[in-house]
């Protein structure tokens, strides 16, 4: 089992993320060919209130969120829907989303992309 260790890896802090509003704080773990090739990385980002990730589509790939803390407002296909701690959040192949941080409260939540198999 290969072990990523905290110590290893630097905060990130984006500003208009994918065209958002305010700061994304990123923890990213860089996975690549370093666990099969199939998922390109794994991430644990975190949105200050107000803060956003704008509207994107993933193409050749799929992206699942785990909500670790707090709560957020998912805009997927125009729908917007309440996400919180412990919902896990879906985007296929081609899909297109953006995420919003309208509480008073940081959200986290970690991200996993992996690549479309061909």
């Amino acid at each position: 089992m290969a072990v990523f260790k905290k110590a290893d890896r630097k905060l990130e802090y984006a500003e208009g993320v994918e065209g958002g509003k305010g700061i994304m704080i990123r923890d990213r773990c860089e996975l690549g060919d370093k666990v099969g090739g199939i998922c390109t990385y794994m991430v644990c980002n975190s949105l200050e209130p107000g803060a956003s990730i704008g509207e994107h589509t993933h193409t050749g790939e799929t992206e699942i969120y785990y909500m670790v803390k707090g709560k957020a407002v998912l805009v997927e296909n125009g729908t917007e829907t309440v996400v919180e701690e412990g919902d896990v959040l879906y985007c296929p192949n081609g899909g297109t989303h953006a995420v919003r941080n309208d509480f008073d409260e940081l959200v986290s939540f970690v991200v996993v992309i992996q690549k479309v198999e061909e």
